[in-house]
């Protein structure tokens, strides 16, 4: 395809979201002869590729994808990144919608240094006046702290990297199903190189809505922390004892550390229960998949 952006999008049986991620990239401000999208699909069986099809024929943006059967995201941007040969490879997801500038916006913001992996943009949820919503905003705020002028971490839902320093560190990690982009800003920073959070280039997120939505999601973090433990052998504190005391004494660390995070009464209230959730879906998810590892030893 060639172009100096590529924008990599994995998606499953998502047909409907992605229609609307793709009509978002269609009305980026950005010259189209600059940037491309490559689909990566997962073996979808909802009329993905018959979507995929009409765009393509359609010539309204450069738009190709290819089929990746192997399990997770990682695996499915690291074929994104192989098949791309642009300068910059963009990453959202499925679920997301850029706003019009968000392209130009996040290559603005890239500084001319070799060392900077990344520029990463705000991600807001599609309904803040639902309280989940606001709860899993609460949270990413949290994860976007810095240190030092340097942001730790950038989720893949909005971002972009330099391919070549992507490529340097190895790209995603294939064993990881959950969690790969944190495992990844891990391997960015030990090669020497640092991200960038910048205040433009918004991507709007479709966030769990209900407290099963929520509950789920967790679930299938839980799974994914214990993928990681299994690699690299480490494993989370489990067990009644320690979830007993994650329920009863969990700081609200987002507040404490950022020094900019203040919530109304209401939210306070609703984020610590919703918290609590959380932790309770994380501690499930870790323990299935814990019992799936040792049951098939």
């Amino acid at each position: 395809m060639g172009a100096r952006i590529t924008v990599i999008i994995p998606t499953l049986n998502r047909a409907g979201d992605l229609r609307k991620c793709i009509e978002a990239l269609e009305a980026q401000t950005m010259a189209r002869g600059d940037f491309e999208v490559m689909v990566v699909d997962g073996g979808s069986e909802d009329g993905t590729l018959r979507l995929l099809e009409e765009k393509e024929a359609a010539g309204g943006i450069r738009l190709g994808h290819l089929v990746e059967r192997r399990k997770g995201a990682g695996v499915a941007r690291n074929s994104g990144i192989e098949a791309s040969s642009s300068e910059f490879v963009a990453f959202t997801d499925d679920d997301c919608v850029p706003e019009p500038v968000w392209l130009s916006a996040l290559l603005a913001g890239f500084p001319d240094d070799r060392r900077c992996a990344g520029v990463g943009g705000p991600i807001v949820p599609a309904n803040p006046g639902n309280v989940i919503n606001r709860y899993c905003m609460h949270c990413r705020n949290w994860k976007d702290i810095s240190f030092g002028g340097r942001t730790m971490h950038i989720p893949t839902m909005n971002v972009l990297y330099r391919r070549s320093a992507l490529l340097d560190v190895g790209g995603f990690e294939g064993g990881v199903i959950i969690g790969e982009d944190i495992h990844l800003s891990q391997k960015i920073a030990k090669r020497g190189y640092y991200q960038k959070s910048i205040g433009a280039g918004k991507v709007v997120h479709k966030d769990p809505a209900t407290l099963g939505e929520l509950y789920h999601k967790a679930w299938l973090h839980g799974t994914g922390i214990a993928e990681v433990g299994r690699i690299f052998g480490k494993r989370m504190k489990s067990g009644s004892l320690s979830l007993l005391a994650e329920l009863l004494f969990r700081k609200d660390y987002a507040g404490r550390i950022s020094g900019t995070v203040k919530l109304t009464p209401g939210d306070s209230i609703a984020f610590g229960l919703l918290h609590r959730l959380w932790i309770i879906g994380v501690h499930r998810g870790y323990a299935h998949r814990m019992k799936d590892y040792i049951s098939s030893r």
